[in-house]
């Protein structure tokens, strides 16, 4: 952005750090998760958010900050100081809800687009600065420059927004390659060194011939999965580093509202993959709707993602009206006989055969309650 130009809109500036391996953790979950995913911060108001932020009281606080949009970093610290900390913008979002409790602030957000830092130059023969360790620090120059809340004096506070500027963020419009610079810049971090990322791309429904449908949107955080249909969660997994041995997730689910078709894990073995996970959602014998969650997460011993999605079961409305209308005419035909009397006899055992046939239907189709 050139000097002179428009002034820039304040965003939310939110920050999970290496401080606590619970916080780390924070940040390749929300990385995993599928956009719409509703994520939570909680922070103690008066040593973590800034002043402009505590200066407000609980209504207007509530009132300034949701549907205000909020970008997640990675916040390098030390314990004691001992070095200025560094930021890395993981992912952008909105604020859906503002809660105090005692001094506890919860901020909850819903999970959008992907972010990263500017692909760093190649490195010059003959000096030892990394171009990624300049490109951090530009990043947090500008931070400081524009008086940006940021740690170790606050962990979330509102400011001009630093993703508009071409110098700092990277421009490439691909969730994919954003997901992927990013897991770069945090992978040469002691805390992620090691770590496995993924991410959850899209829920759709399969046909006949497993065709890819249209992806299926979070509405309040929950997807919506119709009873009886089958299901593809696509699984994208890319690692900065090389891969040298079987890594697995584990998937787990209510098996009375959705199954996992096949084998309930996930397996990395290679740099990248796409991956498809099958689960079939029950045929509900009601249209009661039903709410469960789907867990991946890694096995003991692998540092990476655990996400959780929070998955409605409903059933369809034909299939409701069609068991409606069939248990009506079931019962019609069964009392067809007592309403007219003077029905022939064949007709009324071809009622009674008739009504048991089509119960017989129903219950089958999952229609009816046995």
């Amino acid at each position: 952005m050139v000097e002179g130009s428009m002034p820039h809109a304040e965003i939310l500036y939110l920050y999970s750090s290496n401080i606590r391996p619970l916080y780390e953790q924070d940040i390749l979950d929300l990385l995993a998760a599928p956009r719409g995913t509703l994520y939570r911060f909680r922070y103690l108001g008066t040593k973590y958010l800034s002043p402009g932020l505590l200066e407000k009281d609980q209504a207007v606080l509530r009132q300034s900050l949701v549907s205000q949009r909020s970008v997640v970093h990675f916040a390098l610290q030390q314990e004691a100081q001992y070095h200025q900390a560094a930021f890395i913008p993981v992912r952008e979002g909105a604020v859906r809800r503002v809660e105090s409790v005692g001094d506890i602030k919860v901020i909850e957000f819903e999970l959008g687009a992907y972010l990263a830092l500017k692909k760093p130059a190649p490195k010059q023969e003959g000096t030892r600065e990394d171009p990624a360790g300049r490109q951090v620090r530009d990043y947090a120059d500008w931070l400081a420059k524009h008086n940006v809340p940021r740690p170790y004096d606050s962990w979330a506070g509102t400011g001009p927004d630093a993703t508009i500027e071409s110098t700092l963020m990277h421009d490439d419009k691909d969730e994919q390659v954003l997901f992927d610079q990013t897991a770069w810049y945090l992978s040469r971090t002691e805390s992620f060194r090691g770590a496995r990322f993924l991410r959850v791309r899209r829920i759709y429904r399969l046909g006949s011939e497993h065709s890819i449908g249209e992806a299926i949107e979070a509405v309040d955080g929950t997807f919506t999965l119709e009873a009886g249909a089958t299901y593809g969660i696509e699984v994208i997994h890319s690692q900065p580093s090389d891969v040298h041995s079987r890594e697995v997730f584990d998937v787990s689910a209510d098996n009375a509202l959705l199954r996992v078709v096949g084998k309930p894990t996930l397996e990395i073995a290679s740099r990248y993959d796409v991956l498809t996970l099958p689960v079939h959602a029950v045929d509900l014998p009601t249209n009661e709707r039903r709410e469960t969650v789907l867990t991946i997460q890694p096995s003991i011993g692998i540092k990476g993602p655990r996400v959780e999605l929070r998955l409605r079961v409903v059933r369809p409305a034909y299939r409701t009206a069609t068991a409606v209308g069939g248990s009506a005419a079931t019962a019609l035909l069964l009392g067809l006989p007592t309403l007219l009397p003077g029905l022939p006899i064949e007709i009324k055992v071809f009622c009674v055969f008739l009504a048991a046939a089509l119960g017989a239907l129903l219950v089958n189709f999952g229609l009816r309650r046995t």
